[in-house]
């Protein structure tokens, strides 16, 4: 068999039988110029071990298929492969899957952390750029765009007013409050504005389906960067969350109407500003 190639010179003594330094191949056995490789190895009575394969002499001609070797211990319990550089075949370990297993687990605690990061709202692609003038009151606001003025209308909200008029009527009457009541209210509602929409401050535009109300005020939605946060808000959602106004919502402009019903139910739900009492 291929695999009794190897010859050793050994020494026998009463201890056992102990294989000294492989001197080579003996011709007196006829043994063949293939078989020149030989490893220094130890027999002893507990069993036979191979010691130290120190690989290929390339004095003696040896083939280059035949330079992975490995130190071997054998004995009578059994065989262990030892010191192999080379993946442990008896577990049938290989490289490639411990590259994948390594992979897959840097991999899902990756997507564990970006999980676990808060989603951030995104600003919009079509919206147009403005300053802000003046807060009129807590849903109506005077902005500079285009090198001209304009009103806008907040959508979505409306807040308490601040001043007698029709409108104030109709919100004591819902509300079941006095006047007084709504103007306290609609002050508290615009000094929120005013925080959120500071004057001089860029606000971001975005229009919904109809561009103007029947007083031809612009409706929009604002979006702004407030100075705690790296991304834009918009204002509507904030002041409804804030609990600084009542919903409204007139279609066609209703594309985040789930998105207000859903502040609004927050606002109330911790009672925050007109739901404090």
């Amino acid at each position: 068999s291929p695999s009794l190639r190897h010859f050793y010179s050994t020494r026998i003594s009463t201890r056992g039988i102990r294989t000294c330094e492989a001197e080579g191949p003996n011709k007196q056995l006829g043994e063949s110029p293939s078989l020149r490789h030989f490893y220094s190895t130890r027999i002893s009575t507990r069993g036979i071990r191979a010691c130290e394969a120190e690989g290929p002499n390339k004095q003696h001609g040896e083939s280059p298929s035949l330079r992975h070797f490995y130190s071997t211990r054998i004995s009578i319990r059994g065989i262990r492969t030892c010191e192999a550089e080379e993946p442990n075949k008896q577990h049938g370990e290989s490289p490639s899957l411990r590259h994948i297993f390594t992979t897959l687990i840097i991999t899902l605690l990756t997507a564990l952390v970006l999980w676990s990061i808060p989603a951030q709202a995104a600003l919009p692609d079509k919206t147009q750029a403005a300053r802000v003038i003046q807060v009129i009151d807590g849903d109506t606001i005077i902005i500079e765009i285009e090198k001209r003025r304009e009103h806008v209308r907040l959508i979505g909200i409306d807040t308490p007013e601040t001043r007698p008029n029709r409108r104030a009527e109709l919100q004591a009457h819902d509300r079941h409050v006095d006047q007084k009541t709504i103007f306290k209210l609609g002050s508290r509602s615009s000094n929120f504005t005013r925080e959120l929409l500071p004057k001089n401050s860029t606000v971001f535009l975005e229009f919904d389906v109809n561009r103007r109300d029947k007083y031809q005020r612009l409706l929009a939605y604002a979006w702004v960067r407030r100075s705690n946060s790296s991304t834009e808000v918009m204002a509507n959602e904030e002041i409804l969350r804030a609990g600084y106004a009542y919903l409204l919502t007139i279609p066609p402009n209703v594309k985040y109407r789930k998105r207000f019903t859903d502040a609004i139910a927050e606002g109330r739900r911790e009672k925050r500003g007109l739901w404090q009492q």
